[in-house]
């Protein structure tokens, strides 16, 4: 048994997908335009200035989604892949997850964006398991916080518990990931692949003479 894990965001695709959700809640009017330019800013601090992926979630959530009706912040969700998803996806991963699937590995998404976002990629896809976050509401279906946030440690635990599940080791073990937030899951891997890397994981890659693609 082969365990693969590919993150989602900037990996298995070119994108991030909850940026890109918001704008396309944002033309359905769900969120203002006063909530465009801090977010706008949120992002780019993480993409280019190395905000941890928590922070961005833990800002985004305090911006975004504490107080939403669950229900009408997920419900374009199988809409909105329907319309973006054949733009989306980075080729280059796209063709490990198809070499992974033929080799009969066992293969888990593993993202930092909310589970209703990933799901539907998940069902698409057929593979095996996937992990995001996920979020607790009140008794009125209003997002009342985070319940589970998959960063890098989050990642890395899942995944450790998961290879004792499965009785693997690191040697079976690929991460593919874009960010050095996932340095935690990314090591418990002797076959780490940076995949359309951010320069500090590029950096890291090189250094250490990982597979990029």
């Amino acid at each position: 048994m082969h365990l693969t894990i590919f993150d989602f965001d900037n990996t298995l695709l070119k994108v991030n997908s909850s940026f890109r959700y918001y704008l396309f809640l944002y033309n359905k009017k769900v969120f203002s335009l006063f909530s465009l330019f801090p977010l706008t800013f949120l992002y780019i601090r993480y993409r280019f200035f190395n905000l941890p992926a928590s922070k961005l979630h833990e800002k985004v959530f305090a911006l975004l989604l504490k107080g939403q009706d669950f229900f009408k912040i997920s419900k374009y969700a199988d809409l909105f892949w329907e319309k973006k998803i054949s733009k989306f996806f980075y080729l280059p991963a796209v063709l490990k997850l198809q070499s992974a699937i033929k080799d009969g590995h066992y293969i888990v998404l593993m993202s930092n964006s909310a589970d209703f976002l990933v799901e539907p990629v998940f069902k698409m896809l057929k593979i095996n398991e996937y992990k995001a976050s996920s979020y607790l509401l009140d008794k009125n279906n209003k997002i009342s916080q985070i319940k589970i946030m998959m960063d890098g440690e989050e990642k890395k635990r899942q995944a450790l518990a998961l290879s004792k599940k499965l009785n693997i080791g690191s040697e079976e073990i690929t991460v593919y990931s874009d960010s050095a937030c996932d340095l935690p899951l990314l090591e418990i891997s002797k076959h780490p692949v940076a995949v359309h890397p951010s320069y500090r994981l590029n950096k890291i890659a090189k250094k250490r003479g990982w597979e990029v693609i």
